[in-house]
């Protein structure tokens, strides 16, 4: 069985826009095991509305 995949928006930190890419980004939930969410950065808007 081919592990889930999951696609991952690219914005640009300067101009706040959405990356446009011809190739998409994927990564395989293996990739993603030890990564705590603590290790992401949360907008204001997430915090306020609990996003996760």
């Amino acid at each position: 069985m081919m592990p889930e995949r999951k696609t991952i928006q690219l914005i640009n930190e300067d101009t706040g826009e959405l990356v446009n890419s011809p190739d998409k980004l994927f990564i395989s939930e293996s990739l993603l095991d030890g990564i705590s969410p603590d290790d992401f950065e949360m907008d204001v808007e997430d915090e306020e509305y609990g996003v996760e």
